[in-house]
């Protein structure tokens, strides 16, 4: 089942350090638990229209509140975010850094943006 994002310990603060507070996100990539992989054609068709904006980085975790669109998350495809109603931490799963320690999970994601297109 592709998953939008996993959250799972991280190791790196590379993929943090690829946004900055304030900026803004738009899903770009579904992270797919069962394979390890990012893959762009898995966005659920809700979720193209989400866009998020970064409001805090900690160690290796952002913190993301959705201002636009709508969020379907991949645990519960019955479930439907309006813009100012989900916030969340997200950051790099551990499987996906040991099986791809140069890449940047979070970054292929996410497209950063200077306001939400």
């Amino acid at each position: 089942m592709p998953i939008f994002l996993l959250c799972l310990p991280a190791t790196s603060r590379a993929d943090i350090d690829s946004f900055a507070v304030g900026q803004f996100l738009t899903a770009a990539a579904v992270y797919d638990f069962e394979t390890n992989t990012v893959n762009a054609a898995d966005i659920r068709e809700g979720t193209k229209t989400a866009c998020f904006r970064v409001d805090k980085i900690e160690k290796v975790r952002a913190t993301l509140t959705l201002v636009k669109g709508t969020y379907i998350p991949w645990w519960d495809a019955e479930t439907t975010y309006k813009p100012d109603t989900y916030t969340d931490q997200w950051f790099t799963s551990q499987k996906y850094r040991e099986k791809t320690p140069s890449a940047d999970n979070l970054k292929q994601l996410f497209t950063a943006h200077s306001a939400c297109p």
